[in-house]
């Protein structure tokens, strides 16, 4: 009887740790191998986490390349805040409002910079915005020698001496700053030479 009592409690405690090892499965996160790799449970990563790819680190710009987004981005200004499409009467063909040019300006500049500047050279009336006739700051001219100079580890700032019948000998220094990946101007300073 004893004996049986002994079988009858081992029966039963293989049958529960059977039980308890089929019904639980592997642990999560784990998988099983059978013999060809690693079968994981549905919605089981394997422990393996998908990394987002990261994209290699862009290649350092070049002064040359800088330079010529930063010529590029000058001609862009003077294109949109000097030489707007107007039609006969001075009305600006894009804008509607000193508000909407800026907004369009500091897409390529800093508020800070342009913003003075709207008053002096546009007019607004009955939600029409007008261009005041008048001649232009200088800028900095692609085809003449200039510097491309390092202001600070964000800002460059191209550089050009040159002449002109109304202002003489001058130095336009105009600046321009990276902020959140992309290149705005943010200064622009004349120096008249003697």
């Amino acid at each position: 009887m004893l004996f049986k009592k002994t079988s009858l409690v081992v029966v039963m405690v293989l049958l529960l740790v059977l039980a308890a090892g089929c019904g639980k499965g592997p642990e999560q996160g784990t998988g099983v191998e059978n013999g060809e790799g690693i079968i994981s449970e549905p919605g089981d990563s394997g422990g393996n986490l998908e990394v987002e790819e990261e994209e290699p680190p862009a290649a350092p710009e070049t002064e040359g390349d800088l330079a010529a987004k930063l010529l590029s981005l000058e001609e862009q200004f003077f294109d949109l805040f000097f030489r707007p499409e107007t039609d006969e009467t001075g009305r600006v063909k894009a804008y509607d409002s000193k508000e909407d040019l800026l907004a369009a300006v500091t897409e390529i500049a800093e508020r800070e910079l342009v913003a003075p500047a709207v008053d002096e050279y546009y007019l607004e009336e009955d939600n029409k915005l007008y261009i005041i006739p008048q001649g232009m700051p200088p800028q900095i001219i692609p085809d003449q020698p200039y510097e491309l100079r390092q202001v600070d580890e964000d800002t460059w700032a191209l550089v050009q001496e040159a002449e002109n019948e109304m202002m003489g000998a001058y130095k336009l220094t105009v600046e321009f700053t990276k902020v959140d990946g992309r290149w705005l101007m943010s200064g622009r300073s004349l120096e008249l030479l003697e």
